[in-house]
């Protein structure tokens, strides 16, 4: 009944299928969530799903499949909507340009990029009829790039947070052009981030909130209900991809607000360590008492004779080749017996 509502000589509304014909490509886990939400929901019709090649994995170092492929199999898309191509421009390779033409045929209305790994190119992103989504873990323009939520808490000190003082993250949908997170913004969504949130919790908070925000967004754009607006180009920062020695913190010396920071940015990956000889000890869990911190913030994280920072709640550390362990535990068994 929507629909036909529009349908007068007046109406601006110039394609509005009935249901949305979606490419969706990703290869991170944590972007499972989108892809069942899409598949699930009856104004989508996921008719592709793009990831990366099967790579070599576990013990016996058999082929495995993306968990994206696993999951489009385990939701009953059919193999020959799932590709996993090694090159995507047309113009560069025989298998780009099959690329291209598989997903020609597709006639979709929507790209939905998130994660993927790979840059899409232009030519690719000028087939869909209506536009290629891409989903950003930050208020662009700020924080363009491949890390934004891990540099968000980087870049913002863990303040005490009081009424007027509340710390927020947010996400961002965009049209896609080859430019880096360069285009127009069609919707941003906010929500708040507690001191003792991660960037683990705010993935877990994104899986909640963010497929459904999505999929309202691309039903919304075509009816002509979002006014994309351009991004200010005054105001770009951009942020980089993080590896596992960006993790490394020498807990005698660096301050417990910079451990804290780099705690909260690399909870899910790559995880802050501190060496013990030629061994790694991971930092798996790093609880606060805020109001205790924000007295002593500048301090290490424990002093020469191991003992904790004041506001330190919990400490749950993982030596190589251990299980996890308190910090208790770590000091009388582990280093005892070290």
């Amino acid at each position: 009944m929507d629909r036909i509502s529009r349908c007068t000589w007046s109406s601006h509304v110039h394609y509005d299928p009935s249901q949305l014909r979606i490419i969706f490509f990703s290869s991170a886990p944590i972007w499972v969530p989108f892809l069942q939400a899409l598949v699930k929901d009856v104004v989508c019709d996921v008719v592709g799903v793009v990831t990366m090649p099967d790579r070599p994995s576990g013990r016996g170092m058999k082929m495995q499949p993306n968990i994206i492929k696993q999951t489009a199999r385990d939701l009953w898309v059919a193999d020959q909507n799932i590709q996993t191509p090694s090159r995507l421009h047309p113009e560069k390779s025989s298998t780009g340009k099959n690329f291209y033409s598989r997903l020609q045929e597709k006639e979709a209305d929507y790209y939905v990029v998130i994660a993927y790994g790979k840059i899409v190119p232009q030519a690719l992103l000028d087939l869909p009829k209506i536009m290629p989504v891409n989903i950003h873990g930050s208020l662009l323009p700020a924080l363009r790039g491949a890390s934004p939520i891990q540099s968000y808490f980087l870049d913002h000190e863990p303040l005490l947070e009081t009424k007027n003082q509340k710390k927020e993250t947010w996400i961002t949908l965009i049209r896609m052009v080859h430019e880096l997170d360069a285009w127009d913004i069609l919707a941003t969504k906010a929500f708040p981030v507690p001191f003792v949130r991660t960037s683990y919790d705010i993935i877990k908070e994104m899986e909640k909130q963010w497929p459904a925000f999505l999929i309202s967004t691309l039903v919304a754009f075509p009816k002509w209900y979002i006014e994309p607006e351009s991004q200010d180009a005054t105001s770009v920062t951009f942020c980089w991809k993080f590896e596992k020695e960006d993790g490394s913190i020498d807990p005698y010396v660096d301050t417990l607000s910079d451990i804290y920071q780099k705690y909260r940015a690399f909870a899910l990956r790559p995880k802050i360590f501190f060496s013990l000889g030629e061994k790694r000890v991971i930092v798996e869990e790093l609880i606060l008492d805020q109001v205790i911190y924000w007295q002593y913030p500048n301090d290490p994280l424990f002093s020469s004779d191991h003992t904790l920072h004041p506001s330190v709640i919990s400490l749950y550390v993982k030596p190589s080749g251990k299980s996890r362990m308190d910090w208790q535990s770590f000091v009388h068994w582990y280093l005892h017996k070290s």
